[in-house]
């Protein structure tokens, strides 16, 4: 995988979960909105598509949240050809496929799963188009960048 784009999409992740700590604490009785943001790239012929799925209690937060997602990668996207698309957005129900990964499901691909402390609001980031293994190596290694930033309490692994 091309370390530039490697490195730049760990950039912008870390970003994605260091604003999610500082964002408003929401009341816990409130229905779950769902984020996702996605990024294809051209990478060695193939297609690798990033998904990142988080959970908010409300709208606001998570449109402040994939704005500020969707400025990180339109930036690191406009300076690099093999971006070839991204989408970004808030609804309030997800694919199954999804929903199972929230709940640390297996799926066809490893992602890691992320829970904060503080409120117990799930994530996944995963890339689609790697081989398992690659997948796996990714997994680790996004892992280790995120338990590195510790700018979020939160349970981290690999699934």
């Amino acid at each position: 995988m091309n370390k530039l784009i490697f490195v730049a999409l760990l950039a912008a992740l870390g970003g994605y979960f260091s604003y999610s700590h500082h964002s408003k604490q929401q009341k816990q009785d409130k229905p779950i909105v769902y984020g996702e943001s996605r990024f294809t790239f051209k990478v060695a012929g193939r297609e690798i598509e990033l998904v990142a799925i988080g959970q908010r209690y409300d709208t606001e937060d998570c449109e402040q949240v994939r704005d500020l997602v969707f400025e990180k990668m339109k930036a690191i996207c406009d300076g690099e050809n093999d971006c070839i698309e991204s989408k970004h957005q808030c609804k309030n129900e997800l694919a199954s496929n999804y929903m199972d990964m929230l709940d640390k499901q297996s799926s066809r691909t490893h992602y890691v799963h992320i829970e904060r402390q503080s409120d117990n609001l799930k994530g996944v980031v995963l890339f689609w188009g790697l081989t398992d293994d690659e997948s796996l190596q990714v997994c680790n290694i996004v892992l280790q960048k995120i338990e590195a930033q510790k700018s979020v309490p939160a349970t981290t692994q690999c699934i």
